[in-house]
């Protein structure tokens, strides 16, 4: 193949070097709105990258259903890059994506082949994920599969530009489930798929790391990253810092304030990129203005002198690179495939993501929560790192309430007189209720919704079935088939509920054994709240007893729980993970689609995965 001179990620670092570059995580589904709002983003008076965020349907490889909403005009939550020819894409980046203003493609998918053959048809040469940060949170797909993709994904995209403009690759890996991962893991992560990258003939990358709830702690992370990347990577390299991935502030001084300190973050760690959120992040999904204001608020942070880091952060840095040191080290060692190096980490635990649901995670480590928002180890499970001191956890158990108290950290903190409530049940014995199945919409890779409701269900005294991330229809219908519960309650948090929700309620409600089961549907179905309040009627008509959305919904659905009779006996407390067959290739799309319309096997209960211990 040719080599295709790209805009050249690595020569606008360089070229702003004490200045972060400020980034959005922009996504539209409409070709003249994406458009629009890169142009715009182009044309601040600062440095800038583009942003394409791809939507969920083409994340997880439903490339009808993307093409399908294309055709009918419905707003999805990103750009369906695989729903528009090459050529349409181009045309849209047209005078945009160029010297000075590469755009990036991100899009969460552990099976990405089919995204890389279309940037490099279209010559986009910035894009982001890799084989474990892009597979464990997002889904079912085996990591052996995410491996394999992502190695001939990153040979094709070696190929593409020159040695002066190389095709740039940025690891995820420092954001692995936000902000309750440990630092040390978190780093040892992202480099390790940096690493990876390198080994497949990626010449450029990036790695990044996930603003945290304590900054000394932070700052000790990133440092302790740029030494461990120095002492490991053949390549030129880069560190990008990712906003807060928690519950934002809902106040509009509390998000301003949150978006300026993790710019100054930036500056005060040499972060070469910042991954911006903004205001209406607790909301909805961003404006193009509403990301253009974030912008300039952290340009105007990130320009501000800071003092370099001493103290605390001194502290933090020695401790992250000791244990991501010992992390990386047993890895490497395991076999010069690092490939088959982190599939076997995993195998054995040295690689162990806490509250990470994907099967092919031990799912023994724990990380704990402080008062100051430092996280630490509560349990190491096999990881090589020192174990923390006996006591040294809280004694008090995992609650639901615990855990929204430590994603909505800031909130607390930032927003005067908020904080999230999540209230315990009357009893601290719950009454036996029968058996529940906790499912979501087949585009859908969140997981920090269904850990809660986990919780949340067994503490009102339900048997929970939990089916995990990107469940499809056809999985949800076997399993309450098999286990006939008395609930069945579907959350989601990717503004598709409205499209995909309906498909769940009808076929639930076409099993005669299931026509009593009460049905729930929760969460964000979609970005804008009046029309997930439209579309309530619609859900309700093809099924669901009730539909909640909103900040309101969580206490909603404790009234309803309280109202409800146990029907059946059942031992509460006791949390089952059941896990669908292998995923399908997303590579042939055909395959794919016809898969996704039905699963032959009926999926099994893998394993019981403790649940988070949240102190």
């Amino acid at each position: 193949m040719t080599a295709i001179e790209l805009p050249s990620v690595d020569l606008l670092v360089a070229s702003c070097r004490g200045t972060p570059i400020v980034q959005p995580r922009m996504g539209f589904s409409d070709i003249a709105v994406m458009r629009g709002g890169l142009l715009d983003v182009k044309s601040l008076p600062f440095p800038t990258m583009g942003t394409i965020t791809l939507d969920s349907f083409t994340r997880t490889g439903h490339l009808g259903k993307a093409a399908e909403a294309v055709r009918k005009r419905q707003p999805l939550n990103g750009f369906p890059l695989l729903a528009y020819p090459a050529a349409v894409v181009r045309d849209m980046l047209a005078g945009i994506h160029g010297p000075g203003f590469p755009v990036q493609v991100r899009h969460g998918t552990p099976l990405p082949l089919p995204i890389f053959r279309a940037l490099r048809e279209i010559g986009i040469g910035a894009t982001e994920g890799g084989p474990v940060s892009y597979c464990l949170p997002y889904g079912q797909v085996p990591l052996e599969k995410s491996l394999a993709s992502w190695a001939a994904s990153c040979e094709l995209f070696a190929e593409m530009g020159d040695l002066d403009h190389p095709a740039h690759l940025e690891s995820f890996g420092g954001c692995m489930m936000g902000q309750l991962g440990a630092p040390s893991l978190l780093v040892a992560i992202s480099l390790l798929e940096a690493l990876f990258f390198e080994q497949h003939g990626v010449r450029s990358v990036s790695l990044s790391y996930a603003q945290g709830t304590n900054l000394a702690q932070d700052a000790g992370a990133i440092a302790a990253l740029r030494r461990l990347a120095g002492k490991h990577l053949r390549h030129r390299f880069h560190v990008v810092l990712y906003m807060y991935m928690g519950l934002f502030p809902r106040s509009f001084e509390g998000a301003r304030h949150l978006i300026d300190s993790c710019a100054m973050l930036a500056r005060r760690t040499g972060c070469e990129r910042l991954i911006v959120k903004t205001a209406s992040e607790a909301h909805r999904i961003p404006t193009i203005e509403e990301n253009l204001l974030a912008l300039r608020w952290a340009s105007e942070s990130a320009r501000l002198e800071i003092e370099p880091a001493t103290g605390p952060a001194d502290e933090h840095e020695e401790i992250t690179l000791e244990e991501a040191s010992s992390i990386v080290d047993r890895v490497l060692d395991l076999h010069a495939d690092v490939g088959v190096a982190i599939r076997e980490a995993f195998r054995r635990g040295l690689l162990d993501v806490p509250y990470c649901l994907h099967p092919d995670n031990r799912g023994l480590a724990r990380t704990m929560f402080a008062p100051d928002g430092v996280v630490r180890w509560a349990d190491v499970g096999e990881l090589p790192v020192r174990a923390p001191k006996r006591g040294a956890a809280s004694a008090r158990g995992p609650s639901s309430a615990g855990l929204i108290d430590a994603l909505s950290f800031y909130r607390r903190t930032l927003d005067p007189g908020e904080r999230e409530v999540v209230e315990a049940p009357d009893s601290p014995e719950p009454v036996a209720r029968g058996r529940a199945v906790l499912t979501t919409i087949p585009s859908d890779s969140h997981s920090w919704n269904l850990i809660f409701l986990e919780l949340f269900l067994r503490e009102h005294g339900y048997e929970v079935t939990n089916l995990g991330m990107c469940v499809p229809v056809e999985v949800t219908l076997e399993v309450c088939r098999r286990e006939e519960p008395e609930l069945v309650v579907v959350s989601t948090v990717n503004g598709h509920g409205y499209l995909e929700g309906a498909e769940i309620a009808r076929a639930v409600r076409g099993e005669g054994v299931l026509a009593g089961v009460r049905l729930v549907l929760g969460g964000l179905i979609h970005s804008d709240p009046e029309i997930a309040e439209q579309q309530t009627a619609r859900l309700c008509e093809a099924g669901f007893d009730h539909v909640y959305h909103g900040d309101a919904g969580v206490a909603a659905f404790r009234e309803m729980l309280a109202g409800e009779r146990s029907r059946t006996s059942g031992r509460a407390g006791r949390l089952r993970i059941a896990m669908p067959p292998d995923d399908i290739a997303l590579e042939d799309a055909q395959e794919h689609e016809a898969s996704s319309r039905h699963e032959a096997d009926v999926p099994r209960v893998r394993r019981v995965v403790p649940p988070p211990r949240i102190s």
